[in-house]
């Protein structure tokens, strides 16, 4: 035969011979899979099952052939008659049918039911020593194990055990030698002890592969669930995170829109200075003649300067409201200009208390940060030291809030000092958690609002310390790789563009 021909039909073969495998293990699985919906364990019991019994009925049905031909071929044929074997098979394809209706308990019981019964009957009528009985009693026990459980199994097993005793002394005291052990084992023996061997191994391997199946898609469906509760924690922390920090910074804007609010007053006050100012002024110039050109000129003068402070003022207030920033990821903030912002904005509160905010200690560092979001620092700690002192002054004790920052080799350390009554020792440790104030209508946001953003923007830490009676210094340090080069990158240069100074 020439190569190519003989490769054709190993080809060929080999293909007919998978596909005969594919169809012969889709039928199986269509016999023995339960065609409705069970848990793990009614299914693995359903599919032993019913491998079990299509085993039973299929070896039945040989051995039924066989006995048939005994039974026509032999002059004294004294075994099982064939019409046993016909209702064997019969009773085993109805514990099949109540089997795949979804009955497992029932057909269960039923199979283990028919092999006692089978195998006392043999033992019986035949011996305890009777290798049909033997496997019988086998058959018991394996099944009881498998569809009883543990304890039921054990129990039925030991009661199949002393049945067998019992059939043993029955065959020894009554029926003597029986008259099949003195015949030779013949051929129909010998496949019947091997189908019986093969069955009760093939029962045993496929309740292990069950076993082992079922334990896999138990440990697989355990990681997925493992996974699926890590998967929906992390989602439920971040989904309360989110919502915590949305929470925060909605309160924080309420603070600042209740604190721009308190603070009207002093804005309007403010404001109205330098608008009287201009006013005098322009006032003053329509009443003099040519020859007070002078006059007029310092009038004219000191008109612009007040239009400046003013426009200085309204970019202050307009920046500590939140507009006119850069980019927020590419910022730098400058240490004076946004101290001053807040002491224009705080300036009016702190006259009326009678308080001195010096800022002269500050050092010409830029900070990489948001403007706004160091504007919002200073103007949290000013206005907490302004709102920790007395709305009555002291004749002989000047109110001063410092803010000054001081440069070491690997930190920058900005300090807002004032000279108040100072805390008590317990309410240190909780002014920055979020909700807490020491004063009456207090919101708690401000300086949980500055440790954030000390801690998660500049990546520094806040300490606070102080005395009754020896005012409180809130303590800022900085590493030094926030602290930035160069030039701001905000829109704030009205300030220089209109020449103000601080």
């Amino acid at each position: 035969m020439p190569p190519l021909a003989y490769r054709q039909i190993c080809g060929h073969a080999s293909a007919a011979a998978r596909n005969a495998t594919v169809r012969a293990a889709a039928a199986w699985r269509r016999l023995t899979i339960p065609n409705i919906r069970l848990d793990e364990d009614r299914r693995r019991k359903g599919y032993l099952l019913n491998s079990i019994l299509v085993i039973s009925i299929s070896l039945f049905s040989l051995l039924g052939i066989v006995v048939i031909w005994n039974y026509m071929t032999m002059d004294a044929y004294e075994g099982m008659r064939p019409e046993i074997f016909a209702s064997l098979v019969i009773f085993c394809i109805a514990i099949y049918a109540i089997s795949r209706t979804g009955h497992i308990r029932t057909a269960s019981y039923l199979l283990i039911s028919f092999y006692a019964v089978g195998t006392i009957y043999a033992g019986w009528i035949w011996g305890a020593s009777l290798p049909g009985t033997m496997f019988g009693v086998a058959m018991v026990i394996v099944t009881t194990g498998i569809f009883m459980g543990p304890v039921a199994g054990a129990v039925a097993s030991a009661l199949i055990v002393v049945i067998f005793a019992m059939l043993g002394i029955h065959e020894e005291d009554i029926l003597l030698i029986p008259d099949w052990k003195s015949t030779a084992v013949n051929d129909t023996d010998i496949l019947t002890y091997s189908a019986g061997f093969l069955f009760i191994g093939f029962i045993a391997w496929l309740s292990s592969k069950e076993i082992k199946g079922s334990l896999d898609r138990a440990l697989k469906s355990e990681k997925a669930l493992r996974e699926e509760r890590d998967n929906l924690e992390k989602r439920i922390s971040e989904r309360t995170a989110s919502l915590i920090e949305a929470e925060r910074q909605k309160m924080a804007g309420l603070e600042n829109a209740a604190r721009f609010g308190e603070l009207s007053k002093g804005l309007f006050h403010d404001l109205m200075n330098p608008l009287t100012a201009i006013s005098a002024r322009m006032q003053s110039t329509g009443f003099a003649d040519d020859s007070d050109k002078i006059e007029i000129g310092r009038s004219v003068d000191a008109a612009v300067s007040a239009s400046k402070r003013m426009g200085q003022f309204m970019e202050s207030v307009r920046h500590c409201m939140g507009y006119g920033g850069g980019d927020p990821d590419n910022s730098t903030a400058d240490m004076r200009e946004e101290a001053a912002a807040a002491k224009d904005i705080l300036g009016y509160q702190a006259r009326r208390k009678d308080i001195a905010i010096d800022i002269s200690a500050i050092g010409p560092q830029l900070l990489a940060i948001d403007p706004i979001r160091l504007n919002q620092v200073f103007l949290n700690l000013i206005s907490n030291a302004i709102e920790a002192f007395p709305d009555k002054p002291d004749p002989e004790k000047d109110r001063v809030i410092a803010v000054s920052t001081e440069a070491t080799e690997d930190s920058l350390l900005i300090t807002v000092k004032d000279n108040g009554p100072g805390m008590q020792a317990d309410a240190i440790g909780k002014v920055f958690d979020a909700g807490y104030s020491s004063r009456p209508g207090g919101t708690g946001i401000g300086l949980a609002t500055v440790k954030t953003i000390v801690e998660d923007e500049l990546h520094g830490s806040i300490k606070l310390e102080s005395r009754p009676g020896n005012g409180a210094s809130f303590m800022i340090s900085v590493p030094i790789e926030h602290i930035a080069h160069g030039q701001r990158s905000d829109n704030r240069d009205i300030r220089k563009q209109s020449g103000i100074q601080e």
